[in-house]
Formats: structure tokens, sequence, C-alpha cells
């Protein structure tokens, strides 16, 4: 439980930094579409995000970062030795972003997809 709990806090500040600094801020949300997220669903899954709002991508890019920030926190603290925990984390870390922003590039391009046919 207190594992559960620790994730809900790191994730809850981690998404609040992001809500007030990325997707309120006009100028910065301007650019959600070149941040290394976008860039690595536009050349994985070719998605143009034409139709795609750039604050509700901006939302959805701030939910996946605090998702994978907070987990690779929480694995973090099982290990003991600092180094072991980013040897440990490092890994995780990468396959994490990758799987998740896979999952969104492929939402996108069925949303895309449909909006073809």
């Amino acid at each position: 439980m207190d594992i559960l709990i620790r994730w809900g806090i790191v994730f809850g500040l981690i998404f609040i930094f992001n809500l007030t600094f990325v997707v309120l801020n006009k100028k910065k949300r301007q650019k959600i579409f070149t941040t290394a997220g976008a860039v690595i669903i536009k050349k994985r899954y070719k998605v143009t995000f034409k139709d795609c709002s750039e604050k509700k991508f901006a939302l959805v890019e701030s939910l996946t970062n605090s998702f994978i920030c907070a987990t690779t926190y929480v694995i973090m603290t099982f290990f003991k030795n600092i180094y072991i925990s980013f040897l440990v984390a490092i890994p995780i870390l990468i396959i994490l972003i990758f799987l998740c922003y896979s999952l969104i590039g492929i939402y996108y391009k069925k949303k895309e997809g449909s909006k073809n046919v």
C-alpha cells in the first residue's frame, strides 16, 4: 500500500508540474509536436497530427511522462544501493518510454486512419 501511495504522490506532483508549465502555457504548448515523444510517434507510426489539438496532445503527453517518471522512481526505491538502482532504472526508463509512446502512436494512427476512410 505504501508503494501505491508513493507512486500516486510522485505522479500527482509531476503531472501538476507538467500541467502548469506545459499544458496551460500557450508558448510551450505550441512546440508540443516537436518534443521527443511526438517525434518518436511521427517517425515510427507516420502520424501527422493534423486533426489533433495541441492541448489534448499536451495533456496525453503530460500523463504519459508522469506515469513513466513515477513508475521509474518507485522501481528505483526497491534497491538500497544507489548505483544498482540507477543501473536498473535506465533500462526500465527506456522500455517504458518506447512502450508508452508506442501505445500512443498506435492510438493516433488508428484515429487518423478512421478519419481518412
